[in-house]
């Protein structure tokens, strides 16, 4: 029997349930999408395990002989009591890849022996490469005790990190998305490791810096920060006489910014920030670009040398907010344009 009314009345029902889990959807969407995103910024760790090494390896490294407690020490309290969603490691993650040992025989295992630590961390690690990453270290014995520092296996150390360490999974440049209210960010973590020569546009590799664009035409409507180890060069902004390198004379003009990586933070407003390592020290300064728009680059200085040395980055919808080395007050704020 045919029952025309009962059967208005099931779709009715259908639509009602349809609309009723679509609803629910959306707003479970909303639900998670956070207002802020925090992140613990640290650098040049230095972890290394210095036992059998030859002595003037060791003489000259011993400094970082506690490295390996600092930074356990900080994974054990620091992101769960911020809270925070990843912790970032801009290079030096290690003191070396290989060195000699007091056979003379060469030994590696320094990035397996920081995989120990790495998977003791809470929440994820974000890192960078540094110089000290891909580097082999000669006792030097011809020149009394003073120990070498080369990069002639670099690209061996990359292949032990890509290797061993999950975000290098794909490479040692790579990118991560996160989004903070109406906000989208994309995180991109570059490798200026080995030793180039210092020049603005001699920081990264032809190869590197077409990926790089490829990433930041990808990042239509999104607001990128970089991440890498060695600073470019910035003058003293804010005149509080901390400063990274000074730039060479009349190096923001348009010669300077017609290519390489500095023609890209000039071409593409969206780049606010860059968080690096290299130098030791805490620096904040402001560029302004001859397009018009401004860049912040913030160092922080070693977490090996020191377990305060460790700045909070907050995401937030309008502006990212950094805070002073070893504390939650505000330091920087960087203001979102939309």
């Amino acid at each position: 029997m045919y029952f025309p009314c009962l059967r208005a009345i099931n779709h009715k029902i259908v639509f009602g349930l349809l609309l009723l889990l679509i609803t629910c959807a959306l707003a479970s969407e909303k639900e998670t999408i956070p207002d802020v995103v925090t992140l613990l910024h640290i650098t040049d760790t230095h972890v290394s395990d210095l036992e059998g090494y030859h002595p003037a390896i060791v003489d000259r490294r011993q400094q970082y002989g506690d490295s390996y407690l600092l930074i356990n020490e900080f994974f054990r309290s620091l992101p769960g009591e911020v809270p925070a969603a990843a912790v970032i490691i801009t290079g030096d993650i290690i003191d070396f890849y290989e060195g000699e040992t007091d056979d003379s025989t060469m030994r590696n295992g320094q990035v397996e022996f920081f995989a120990k630590l790495h998977d003791r961390s809470p929440v994820p690690l974000l890192m960078t490469l540094g110089n000290h990453d891909i580097s082999t270290y000669l006792s030097g014995v011809d020149e009394g005790t003073k120990s070498t520092l080369y990069d002639y296996n670099a690209d061996i150390a990359r292949a032990s990190f890509i290797r061993t360490i999950a975000c290098f999974s794909e490479g040692t440049y790579y990118s991560r998305q996160y989004r903070a209210g109406q906000t989208k960010y994309r995180l991109i973590f570059l490798d200026n490791a080995l030793r180039v020569p210092r020049v603005l546009n001699g920081f990264f590799g032809l190869q590197q810096l077409h990926w790089l664009e490829y990433q930041l035409l990808a990042a239509e409507n999104e607001t990128v920060v970089l991440f890498y180890h060695i600073p470019i060069p910035v003058a003293d902004t804010n005149q509080d006489n901390i400063h990274f390198r000074i730039p060479p004379a009349g190096w923001l003009d348009d010669e300077v910014v017609k290519d390489g990586f500095m023609n890209l933070l000039n071409t593409y407003p969206a780049i606010v920030a860059a968080f690096t390592g290299h130098g030791h020290r805490n620096i904040i300064e402001d560029m302004l670009l001859p397009a018009g728009h401004s860049f912040t680059q913030i160092e922080t200085a070693a977490l090996g040398n020191n377990l305060s040395n460790w700045r909070v980055i907050q995401l937030r919808e309008n502006e990212i907010v950094v805070s002073a080395p070893g504390g939650e007050i505000v330091e920087k704020r960087i203001i979102i344009v939309q």
